[in-house]
C-alpha cells in the first residue's frame, strides 16, 4: 500500500509564448511525495495514473492521464500533468476541481487533492474579462514561488489547513507532523476557549513518555512515562479549592507511590511529605502538631543516634480533691512516649485529709502502677489512724514510688489511692512525676549472691537479668503511623479518581 504524504500544485500552465492565446501548452507541473503506510519515502521507478473530478470522491473522471516509469526518489517526485493527453480547457469551466491519482495497481489515494486557482489560468484561453484573465494592477496579492521558497504575498492574510476559517497565520486543523526542529519564540496549545494538550513521544517507546494537559476541575497535570508506558512521576495541580501543587514519584510499574510531597495536605493549607517503601515509611505531616508531625519507622533511630537521653514528665493536681472509697481510685494518670526501651522511676504524692471517728480504724493504701486500677505487686504502702485516736481532723503528707521496666513508644503511668476502712478521707495537692533512664548500669541480685560484701552473680543470672530488659517493641506507634498512612493513600485515591474516563481515553 502506497500513501502520498505531500502533494501540491507548484507550478502553472506553462506559457510558451506570451503574446498568443494559441501559444498556451495544455501543461500543469505537479510535484509530490509518495511513502509506505509506515511514513517512509519510496525509491524507484513507478507508473501513476491522474483524472480530474468534480467532486471530492465518487463520480466520473473528467480527464485522465497514464504516466510510466515516473522516478521516486526519497519519496519525491515531479510529473507534467497534459504531457501524455492534453488537458482541455472545459475541464476548469468550474470552480471545485480535485486530482486523484493511483500508484501502480493500487486503489486511488484517498482524499483527493483540489486544485486551487493556479490551474484555472486555463480559463484565460476564453477570458470574459480583464479582471478574470488577472490583468491590471496585478491583484490583491496571494502565493508567490521564488523558484525556492513559496510565500503569501500579503502581510494580513491567514492560512487555513482543514478549515475555512482560519483564526491565525496558520491555523491547521488537525494533526501537524514535523521530522525535524520546529523553531519559534512561542509555542502555544489551546486557548482559554479549547483545551490544549501536549504529547511528547519516543522512538522506542509504545505510548507517550510525556504528558500535559488540563485536569478536569482546572490546572496543569503533567505525567512522565517510563519506556514501558507505566507512569514514573507526576506533577499537577491540587484538587482542593484552595489552591496549592501536588508531586509524586512512584517506586514500581504498578502505580505506587514511593515519594509525595501535597502543599496543600487535604485542604489545610499545610504540606505533607511521605516518603513510602514496601514495608517502611516516613511522614512530615505540617498540619499535626507535636510527636505527629513526624512519624518514622520503628527502631528507624539508634541509641547512639539519640544518645539514650533520659527524661522527665510531671502531673499535677491544684484545683481539686479526690474522695477515697473502696474502689481503687486514680489519683492522677500521665502518658508518656519513650524513644527506646529503658526504665521508669515514678514517684506519687500528695496531702491526705481524714475525718476520723474514735473507735474506727482508718485504713489507706497508696502506690503507683502502669496499670490502671491495679496495685502493683510490690506497693503494699498503707497509712493507719487507729481507732483508739480521739475525734478529729488529721492531715499528713503521702509519697510512694515504684521502679518500671517499660518499651520503647507510649507507656502510661498512674497514681492510685483506695481506703479500705474509716470514715470520710481524700487527697489533693497530688504530684505524678516519671523518670525515664534509657539505661542501667548494673544489675542487683538478691542477697544470697552476696559473698563476703561482694557480688558473685552466676552466668545464668546475668543472662536472665539481660533478657528481662529486652521487651518487645511496642506496636501503638506503628498503628498511628498506618493510620495516618492509610489517610494519605486514601486522599491520593480521590484525587486520581476525579479524571474523567474521557481524559483517560484521550491520552
Amino acid at each position: 500500500m502506497k500513501k502520498l504524504l505531500v502533494g501540491a500544485v507548484i507550478g502553472a500552465f506553462m506559457l510558451a509564448a506570451a503574446v498568443c492565446w494559441a501559444g498556451i501548452p495544455f501543461l500543469m507541473n505537479y510535484q509530490g511525495m509518495l511513502t509506505d503506510t509506515g511514513g517512509n519515502p519510496l525509491n524507484g521507478d513507478y507508473n501513476l495514473t491522474f483524472k480530474i473530478y468534480s467532486q471530492s470522491s465518487g463520480g466520473s473522471a473528467l480527464w485522465t492521464e497514464a504516466q510510466t516509469g515516473i522516478s521516486v526518489e526519497n519519496g519525491l517526485f515531479n510529473v507534467i500533468l497534459g504531457s501524455t493527453t492534453p488537458i482541455p480547457s472545459s475541464v476548469f469551466n468550474d470552480t471545485l476541481r480535485y486530482l486523484g491519482i493511483t500508484v501502480e495497481s493500487d486503489p486511488e489515494l484517498s482524499p483527493r487533492i483540489r486544485l486551487t486557482s493556479i490551474p484555472y489560468a486555463y480559463r484565460a484561453l476564453v477570458a470574459d474579462s480583464a479582471a478574470v484573465a488577472g490583468l491590471g494592477t496585478g491583484g490583491v496579492g496571494g502565493w508567490v514561488d521564488d523558484g525556492t521558497v513559496v510565500r503569501l504575498e500579503t502581510g494580513t492574510d491567514y492560512v487555513g489547513i482543514g478549515t475555512s476559517t482560519p483564526s491565525t497565520k496558520l491555523d491547521v486543523a488537525g494533526d501537524i507532523h514535523a521530522s525535524d526542529s520546529l523553531i519559534g519564540s512561542q509555542l502555544r496549545l489551546g486557548s482559554t476557549s479549547e483545551d490544549g494538550k501536549f504529547l511528547f513521544y519516543g522512538d522506542e517507546s509504545p505510548s507517550e513518555i510525556m504528558y500535559a494537559a488540563e485536569l478536569p476541575g482546572g490546572g496543569m497535570d503533567l505525567r512522565f512515562n517510563d519506556r514501558t508506558g507505566n507512569i514514573s512521576h507526576i506533577i499537577h495541580s491540587d484538587y482542593s479549592s484552595g489552591g496549592g501543587g501536588f508531586f509524586e514519584v512512584m517506586r514500581d510499574s504498578a502505580g505506587q507511590y514511593g515519594f509525595m510531597v501535597d502543599g496543600n495536605w487535604n485542604n489545610t493549607q499545610e504540606p505533607m511529605v511521605s516518603i513510602t517503601g514496601s514495608d517502611r515509611s516516613v511522614i512530615f505531616d505540617m498540619y499535626s502538631s507535636d510527636d505527629s508531625s513526624v512519624m518514622l519507622p520503628t527502631s528507624s533511630i539508634s541509641n547512639a543516634e539519640i544518645k539514650n537521653e533520659a527524661g522527665i514528665g510531671n502531673n499535677q493536681r491544684t484545683t481539686s480533691s479526690v474522695e477515697l472509697d473502696g474502689t481503687v481510685k486514680t489519683i492522677l494518670g500521665r502518658m508518656m512516649v519513650f524513644p527506646t526501651s529503658g526504665y521508669a522511676f515514678v514517684i506519687g504524692t500528695g496531702n491526705i485529709y481524714v475525718s476520723h471517728s474514735s473507735g474506727t480504724n482508718e485504713i489507706l493504701q497508696f502506690g503507683v502502677s502502669d496499670e490502671a486500677g491495679v496495685f502493683p505487686a510490690d506497693q503494699n504502702n498503707w497509712m493507719v489512724i487507729q481507732s483508739t485516736w480521739g475525734n478529729m481532723t488529721y492531715r499528713d503528707i503521702v509519697t510512694v514510688h515504684g521502679f518500671f521496666e517499660v518499651e520503647a513508644g507510649i507507656n502510661n503511668f498512674y497514681f492510685l489511692g483506695q481506703k479500705d476502712a474509716g470514715s470520710f478521707s481524700c487527697i489533693f495537692d497530688a504530684n505524678l512525676t516519671i523518670l525515664f533512664f534509657p539505661t542501667s548500669y548494673g544489675v542487683i541480685f538478691a542477697s544470697s549472691s552476696l559473698n563476703e560484701g561482694h557480688l558473685d552473680p552466676t552466668q545464668a543470672q546475668i543472662e536472665v537479668a539481660i533478657a528481662e530488659r529486652v521487651k518487645a517493641e511496642t506496636e501503638a506507634v506503628r498503628a498511628e503511623f498506618e493510620t495516618k498512612l492509610t489517610e494519605i493513600r486514601e486522599e491520593i485515591a480521590k484525587q486520581l479518581g476525579q479524571q474523567s474516563e474521557k481524559e483517560i481515553k484521550d491520552r
